[in-house]
């Protein structure tokens, strides 16, 4: 084959690599001088996605983001176009841009026209910064990224965890979705010096865990990875959860700063069902159904509010059950008897407030013993020795003298003047003062607990001198 030989005459020829029926080459001229075979490269992925984005005159630490791929992920390609890309116009060394890995923020690195990074399941490509260092042309980026899914090793990764936090570390930026709505789309953990260390999408996050170890670690779940995140304290860490939390609720209309929203020390309050009676000291719980924590909750709230997490289910609320008289805490209710509930209800950021209600399960009617002179249906009374005046009897002196005391199985606080009588005759409906002897009256005694069950007896009495 006879070797082309480019005209010396004419301008130099080009020298480039490009792509060519699936090879790089590296061509001068007309003549191929190099050239790597793309044919049969596979690079396995189980998600992709592709962007666009500009990066315009000294931008510096601008994020890719890797969409709903997470934060790292194992194929990156990107391709630099320059503007103006008028040929004589370019100036071939203000072409370049620069970049640091999330993990390595201390080494720059610089991509030309094109880059392209490849990783698999366990070694990933971390979170990249863009910087634009020409102050006279922007540059326009198309991006290809791909993702497998993180092999589960049971650890976090080094590159995944970011320590010495504070709760003011955790902001988002800042995104006109509309004209009238301004919120955000992705979350900014920043270091000391308020540099982004890592940007993960909200779109992207699918779990946040807090931990209970002593690490002060919040654990974010995407699609792709798990991201620690190591606060200086419990408090920070809680603050921070709160704070990522309120943003996740609408994010079209809420952003992070690190002063807003301000630190969250408002417990919640509950709104009580009307069954709860300002007021009154117990309240009666009903028969017939299973009476656990749960029901109970729901028998009690009406809801629960937070000044930061807004509306609260009413099953969050912590419940402790303790019978009068015991020290341990039960699981529902079972029994008759009086019981103390502490209802407790605690935030995001833990802030907690505890409410204590009394009640009452008691379905059994309380009882009068009488005395022996009025146990049987029927009964004598004389008005001339039985009564206070000697002249007439009254209903009080019929409950002197023919009843010996009162008992609940349940409520303690019941006495003799608890009892209703009335007194029926012939002559009289009801009878306040009887003055007639020889004559027989029907007394009716009644007798209510506190939660309103009621006992009723009825007797005969006959007057006597």
């Amino acid at each position: 084959m006879p070797y082309i030989i480019p005209n010396n005459l004419l301008t130099p020829a080009d020298k480039v690599i490009k792509p060519y029926n699936c090879a790089f080459i590296a061509v001068d001229g007309p003549q191929i001088k190099g050239k790597v075979n793309m044919e049969g490269l596979e690079i396995p992925y189980d998600n992709q996605y592709t962007s666009q984005m500009i990066l315009n005159e000294s931008d510096t630490g601008i994020p890719i983001h890797y969409g709903f791929l997470g934060t790292n992920i194992t194929f990156l390609m990107i391709r630099a176009m320059y503007q103006p890309n008028d040929p004589n116009f370019e100036i071939e060394a203000d072409q370049y841009i620069e970049y640091y890995f999330a993990d390595d923020v201390n080494t720059t690195r610089y991509i030309g026209k094109l880059m392209i990074l490849t990783g698999n399941s366990l070694n990933r490509i971390p979170q990249i910064y863009l910087s634009n260092p020409n102050s006279g042309q922007k540059v326009n980026l198309e991006i290809f990224m791909a993702n497998q899914s993180q092999v589960n090793t049971g650890t976090t990764t080094g590159s995944n965890i970011y320590n010495g936090l504070y709760y003011n570390n955790v902001v988002s930026d800042d995104v006109n979705y509309s004209p009238t709505l301004n919120g955000s789309s992705a979350l900014y953990i920043t270091d000391i010096a308020g540099d982004t260390q890592i940007v993960i999408p909200y779109i992207n996050i699918n779990t946040i865990t807090t931990t209970d170890d002593g690490s002060n670690a919040l654990i974010i779940g995407t699609d792709s990875e798990q991201i620690q995140l190591k606060f200086l304290s419990d408090f920070n860490m809680r603050q921070a959860h709160s704070r990522i939390s309120w943003v996740l609720e609408d994010r079209t209309i809420r952003k992070l700063t690190s002063t807003a929203p301000p630190i969250d020390t408002i417990a919640p309050y509950i709104t009580w069902t009307d069954i709860v009676e300002t007021g009154t000291t117990y309240t009666s719980l009903p028969t017939g159904v299973t009476l656990t924590n749960d029901y109970l909750k729901e028998y009690y709230i009406s809801g629960i509010t937070d000044s930061r997490d807004g509306d609260m289910n009413v099953l969050d609320a912590e419940l402790v059950v303790y019978e009068e008289n015991n020290i341990v805490p039960m699981s529902g209710i079972t029994s008759q008897g009086q019981y103390t509930l502490y209802f407790t209800v605690t935030d995001i950021a833990t802030n907690a407030q505890t409410y204590t209600m009394y009640a009452m399960y008691d379905y059994t009617a309380p009882t009068i013993t009488f005395n022996t002179v009025a146990t049987g249906s029927t009964f004598d009374m004389s008005i001339s020795s039985a009564t206070t005046t000697g002249t007439y009897i009254t209903t009080g002196d019929t409950l002197t003298y023919t009843v010996d005391s009162v008992s609940d199985n349940v409520y303690s606080g019941l006495t003799l003047l608890d009892v209703g009588i009335v007194i029926s005759g012939d002559t009289c409906n009801p009878c306040t003062s009887i003055t007639t002897t020889g004559e027989t009256y029907s007394v009716i005694y009644s007798l209510s607990d506190y939660v309103g069950n009621t006992s009723t007896y009825i007797k005969t009495m006959n007057t006597i001198t």
